[in-house]
């Protein structure tokens, strides 16, 4: 693929920012969180899951959300291609280690996130084994006839 110059596309995600209430002190013995922090600020892909948007839960319960808008940008070759060399490699695997946190948690805060962005295969916000299953299945076809 040298000499070939990578198309961007950019890709919008519809993504939802919530958080919860204190359960109702008249209502004792129901959990109207479901569980959740009322410090928290959690985010959806509206894909059945959510995660925790933050590291930390705030210090106070959250009164308000505002909008949150980011543009994605797609791979140039390949979805998981991350070095943008026409391989999967183990470049590719070495960025997926450090994106992978598994099932329903978001990639780890401290790795590239165009990169985990790329290596999602399912578009679940997470890397999971289904990611690595995905990236090994491409790496893989590499070595066919």
């Amino acid at each position: 693929m040298s000499g070939s110059s990578p198309a961007t596309l950019t890709i919008y995600f519809l993504a939802l920012l919530f958080s919860v209430d204190d359960d109702d002190p008249v209502t004792t013995g129901v959990d109207e969180s479901g569980g959740l922090n009322p410090n928290m600020i959690y985010a959806s892909f509206l894909t059945g899951g959510y995660f925790e948007l933050l590291t930390e839960p705030l210090d106070d319960d959250i009164d308000a959300l505002a909008c949150w808008y980011r543009s994605l940008k797609s791979c140039p070759f390949s979805q998981q291609d991350t070095y943008s060399d026409g391989e999967i490699d183990f470049l590719d695997f070495s960025d997926l280690s450090d994106c992978y946190q598994g099932p329903d948690k978001p990639w780890s805060p401290s790795a590239d996130f165009d990169k985990c962005l790329c290596l999602d295969c399912d578009d679940d916000g997470n890397i999971d084994f289904s990611d690595l299953h995905c990236l090994t299945k491409l790496w893989l076809q590499n070595f066919g006839p």
